[in-house]
């Protein structure tokens, strides 16, 4: 079976993971919201929630890590909220 007919699957994800020295901050106020994956997952943003089987996942990687090079400029977008000294007017 190829990769492009796989089906997802529960037990994997693509996420945006903090680092290290900001997990107990996370986690504290993931615990405080009663959080209901707090014991299930670490303290992370999931992009793609299912995914793909853990198999296939080594493979997908470098096709991702390529996509999102070649995407960089239409992914990385630049917001500033609240701040409006920098206006020039």
């Amino acid at each position: 079976s190829s990769s492009s007919s796989s089906k997802s699957t529960m037990s994997t994800a693509v996420c945006i993971v903090p680092p290290d020295d900001a997990w107990d901050a996370i986690q504290r106020a993931r615990h405080l919201a009663r959080d209901t994956t707090f014991y299930k997952w670490p303290p992370a943003i999931r992009l793609f929630h299912p995914f793909a089987p853990k198999r296939e996942i080594p493979s997908l990687v470098g096709r991702m890590a390529e996509w999102i090079e070649e995407e960089a400029d239409a992914i990385m977008t630049t917001t500033t909220m609240g701040d409006d000294d920098d206006d020039d007017d």
